[in-house]
């Protein structure tokens, strides 16, 4: 069913009892996605805050940086929140799993915010790692709880919930259902 759930849209058609048992693929398919985004982040932040770069290349990599988290990271989380957060957010076992990860994106946001805003290196620096490490509890979690609990969840199809937020991701819209229910 598609739906609006505490003013998040329900974005991914939920479909009969077992079709989650989709096998570990589509697992690896969902972290795999959250894992290279981690990993690009994580290099940027690197290459932005350890190396003695030259001023201007530092400035280059510094708004490379925040440009790259204020589009595809931004993306990511917007698009993971609308189709799994949305999904696991309609179940009660899942709820309240939901309500930590939000917030936990929302402490993400306050430290792409500190990046976007720091004055000085040391102070860019701090921020981007502590990025770095908001992003990377935020990850753990759905990896190791959220993408489980998504897959043991009745009538969640995790394919279905991998292609919907791969076409978020690619930038395009998902199409809404005629008819909710």
């Amino acid at each position: 069913c598609r739906g609006s759930q505490e003013g998040h849209v329900v974005t991914s058609l939920i479909h009969s009892q077992g079709a989650a048992d989709c096998g570990p693929r589509v697992q690896h398919t969902l972290r795999d996605r959250g894992d290279e985004l981690l990993a690009e982040l994580a290099a940027k932040v690197v290459l932005a805050t350890d190396l003695q770069l030259p001023l201007a290349r530092r400035d280059e990599v510094r708004d490379r940086l925040i440009d790259f988290c204020t589009s595809r990271l931004v993306r990511y989380l917007l698009a993971t929140d609308q189709v799994l957060y949305s999904v696991a957010a309609g179940a009660a076992e899942t709820r309240l799993l939901v309500r930590a990860l939000r917030a936990q994106h929302d402490l993400v946001a306050v430290r792409i915010a500190e990046v976007k805003r720091a004055d000085s290196s040391a102070e860019f620096a701090a921020s981007a790692r502590a990025l770095v490490a908001s992003l990377e509890v935020c990850h753990h979690v759905e990896q190791e709880v959220l993408i489980p609990a998504l897959a043991a969840l009745p009538g969640a199809d995790l394919s279905v919930l991998a292609g919907d937020r791969d076409v978020l991701l690619a930038g395009r819209t998902l199409n809404a259902p005629e008819v909710l229910d």
